[in-house]
């Protein structure tokens, strides 16, 4: 597997061209924000930048031009000019938080494969990638890069569905229900409030919801189950609050909750090793109803990541 794997990625290396690359400061913790688009650049960077700053780490913009066969990589040189404003857009907001940022524009064949060899090239820790919201195939959850990306990410992933929000954030709500990617979602929620009482001097309220489903329980069985909650996650140790809340649907109760909160952040479903499924239908249908600002998260998983690679590459 690995020496199939390795193969793969220096065939990808070798086929991509860095047109740009520029680095600030070296920092031991990255977050990737691959841009297409100078608004879509902004809002990442702005959200990007709060994790850069709790870590101490950097913000890393990679544009990536996909250069179609018929030309030569070189000949992508005529889109430097138009691919620099938005790594500017980074730039701009990296200085807002004071936060060192690597640039890259790079040139290749396929996208996806660009992006997930920068990401492992420059040892990124944070990917997050935007979503607008809509496909334009009913094959694709979100989008041919961010599925590609999602079956299996490099590094941890947060896909972000942004929502209008002129308000300072107050509350940032986490469903949590078991699962391998609650604890990074509890996690990241932590860090963004811990980032944004450092730039704004308030601190937004994490609440982890948990959903009791069917029959109305008792208040025992809700205090029970608040205490398995807290016990599973090891929550005591987190400065977030928790609420338990009886719901016969679990995205209507998510859906109810987020009514007074300013954004959600929820872990992918669980999956098999070789499901083709992304962040689940939990997720995404959150992610396409909510009101407020929806961020999915994904743990990144080495062994699944080496595996999946080399059965894909035996497809081509």
């Amino acid at each position: 597997v690995y020496s199939r794997y390795g193969g793969i990625q220096e065939a990808t290396k070798i086929e991509d061209t860095i047109l740009l690359e520029e680095t600030v400061a070296m920092r031991d913790y990255s977050v990737l924000l691959p841009v297409a688009n100078e608004v879509m650049a902004r809002q990442l960077a702005n959200f990007g930048a709060l994790f850069a700053l709790a870590n101490r780490g950097e913000l890393f913009a990679l544009n990536v031009i996909r250069v179609p066969a018929q030309l030569g990589v070189t000949d992508g040189r005529a889109f430097l000019r138009r691919s620099r404003p938005l790594l500017d857009e980074v730039v701009a907001v990296g200085r807002e938080f004071n936060v060192p940022v690597r640039t890259m524009l790079r040139l290749g064949r396929d996208i996806s494969d660009s992006i997930l060899s920068a990401a492992q090239e420059r040892e990124a820790n944070l990917m997050i990638l935007g979503w607008p919201g809509q496909t334009r195939h009913r094959d694709q959850a979100f989008g041919t890069i961010i599925d590609l990306m999602a079956q299996n990410p490099p590094c941890d992933l947060a896909v972000v569905r942004f929502r209008r929000s002129s308000a300072p954030m107050q509350k940032i709500l986490v469903p949590v229900a078991g699962g391998p990617n609650t604890r990074m979602a509890l996690e990241l929620a932590v860090t963004q409030a811990d980032a944004l009482e450092q730039v704004t001097g308030q601190r937004p309220t994490v609440v982890a919801l948990n959903l009791a489903l069917g029959e109305s329980p008792t208040a025992e069985q809700m205090d029970r189950q608040r205490q398995q909650l807290i016990d599973q996650f090891e929550l005591a140790e987190l400065p977030i609050e928790i609420e338990v809340t009886h719901a016969q649907d679990v995205v209507e109760g998510i859906l109810a909750a987020a009514v007074n909160c300013d954004q959600i952040v929820i872990g992918a479903s669980e999956e098999r090793l070789l499901e083709q499924s992304l962040f689940g239908s939990i997720p995404q249908r959150v992610a396409e109803e909510a009101p407020v600002t929806t961020v999915m998260v994904k743990r990144h998983d080495m062994v699944k990541f080496g595996l999946r690679r080399w059965l894909f590459a035996r497809k081509r």
